[in-house]
């Protein structure tokens, strides 16, 4: 999955906080690049966030992100 775009769904929601810390999104699945397998996860660039609501783009604070293997409960490659 190396360098695939790919998109996750979560077994749990993932809390984001933008920065000043006024508005936090609830994520369930997300869109991403697959850049490096790393410790039990994987490195992502991510491209957007998906909720209840739809998909937001990511914010600067989390185009790169590791997300831990458990935390994925299915990942499709897009």
């Amino acid at each position: 999955m190396i360098n695939e775009d790919v998109i996750i769904f979560l077994n749990t929601p993932l809390i984001a906080q933008e920065s000043g810390g006024k508005t936090q999104t609830t994520i369930h699945k997300i869109k991403a690049k697959v850049l490096k397998e790393e410790g039990g996860g994987f490195v992502l660039q991510v491209k957007s966030l998906g909720n209840d609501k739809g998909w937001q783009e990511a914010p600067a604070s989390l185009k790169e992100i590791f997300l831990p293997t458990h935390k994925i409960d299915f990942a499709a490659l897009l």
